[in-house]
């Protein structure tokens, strides 16, 4: 039987599909399977997936309608056959000691998860930028100045990770298919509730990619309802980890990052309401959960100017300011993509 099983979910990347797939194959660590979920692929991507499965034993695919990354991620744990999991995302690529280094054979116990840093890669440029970095440490979930040292909480991805499957499928642990935002760091903090050690490398040999010319579910405008479910659930579930361990949010969280558990989501939710019919009811909705949001800080002039305006109960006046500042957000932030482009056009 495999260590390691490597879920790879497949939707529409048959430009990138084989890079990241060969840099898996060429791993120095052997004693793993890939599964390949292709999600409902529209262009080559499932073929690409079968030639892969033809070349090599390793190899598993499964074809299923177009449900969305959590569902692939979900059935493809259910058919892993490692004790080990991590997944991988298919525009997305890894070094050759990447598996290796997780060092697998060395985790004391199930109830455990292994962290290895990130790297961003762009579409257009050839430096790369840390988004995660660890050092080598190991600790227990309740050392509360190391989680808050690190700010562990704060790397929601679930790539870069190794969790363990018999503690996912004992506790019931699944990604959320109501939802497309955020419901990976939802997974992984419902992760943490049910382990005790936490094993940081400091390798970092997984490299994500950007294209910020692509359309991905982290750029897409979500409706205001989506947005303040997520608030709701991603707040929910760090509450109860913080019960679980024992401590106040503030003890294992830098206070920045307290700022991704409700508000992050909810000042989404205003600034997409005003694309959506009957934006200021929408907004008001926003005003209500931002009253209830009991963790994080104002940041930036947008957030300091909401929480003014909502602290006075002025929501009309807070509605034409915040209509007013997106919109020379959005102007600005496409003027910025423009001249980008045109740059890197003209290099």
């Amino acid at each position: 039987m495999c260590k390691i099983s490597v879920i790879v979910p497949v939707y529409n990347v048959e430009l990138l599909l084989s890079k990241c797939v060969n840099s898996i194959l060429a791993q120095s660590y052997r004693n793993f399977e890939l599964i390949l979920i292709d999600d409902g692929s529209s262009d080559k991507s499932g073929l690409i997936c079968d030639d892969f499965a033809q070349k090599d034993n390793r190899v598993k695919v499964v074809h299923k309608k177009n449900e969305g990354v959590s569902s692939a991620r979900n059935e493809g744990v259910q058919l892993a056959c490692g004790d080990w999991i991590t997944f991988i995302d298919s525009d997305d690529w890894i070094d050759e000691d990447y598996l290796l280094n997780f060092d697998v054979d060395n985790i004391e116990c199930d109830s455990s998860i292994v962290l290895q840093g990130i790297v961003q890669n762009f579409s257009h440029r050839q430096n790369e930028v840390a988004l995660f970095e660890y050092d080598n440490s190991t600790f227990d979930i309740k050392n509360l100045e190391r989680l808050k040292a690190v700010d562990l909480f704060k790397d929601g991805c679930p790539v870069a990770k190794l969790f363990n499957k018999k503690t996912i499928l004992e506790n019931g642990l699944t990604f959320n298919t109501s939802i497309s935002l955020n419901e990976d760091h939802i997974f992984v903090l419902s992760y943490y509730t049910c382990i005790k050690n936490i094993y940081l490398k400091k390798y970092t040999g997984y490299h994500y990619y950007y294209d910020f010319s692509k359309t991905s579910l982290t750029k897409k405008r979500h409706s205001v309802e989506k947005c303040l479910l997520t608030s709701k659930l991603i707040q929910s579930q760090f509450l109860e980890l913080c019960k679980e361990i024992g401590c106040l949010p503030q003890d294992i969280a830098k206070i920045e990052t307290l700022n991704i558990f409700g508000r992050k989501q909810i000042v989404r939710g205003v600034k997409n309401s005003f694309f959506e019919k009957e934006s200021f009811p929408k907004f008001k909705k926003c005003y209500n959960a931002w009253k209830k949001n009991v963790l994080g800080k104002d940041r930036g002039k947008f957030e300091r100017m909401l929480s003014f305006f909502f602290s006075k109960g002025c929501v009309k006046i807070a509605y034409l300011m915040s209509i007013t500042m997106c919109h020379i957000e959005n102007f600005s932030y496409k003027m910025k993509c423009c001249l980008k482009k045109l740059v890197w056009n003209l290099l």
